[in-house]
């Protein structure tokens, strides 16, 4: 759990002064969520979780990636 600074996808970050992610950056971060054999488990309410203080960039990199064993223990 925590603040990855990547999206998964192009549509998790939007507003004005937002730093594009290359879809190189994406492909390798959800790589990794694949190969480790993670899930992205899903937030309630928000859309994106982090607001640059001019409200004016919004990004979703806040999240919680679960394995598979953690969720039947």
């Amino acid at each position: 759990m925590g603040d990855f600074n990547c999206v998964r996808r192009s549509c998790e970050q939007e507003g004005v002064g937002v730093i594009e992610v290359g879809k190189r950056e994406m492909d390798d971060f959800n790589g990794f969520i694949n190969n480790m054999e993670l899930g992205d488990f899903p937030l309630l309410r928000r859309k994106l979780t982090w607001y640059r203080s001019n409200e004016f960039s919004r990004r979703y990199i806040d999240r919680v990636l679960l394995s598979r064993e953690w969720l039947v223990t």
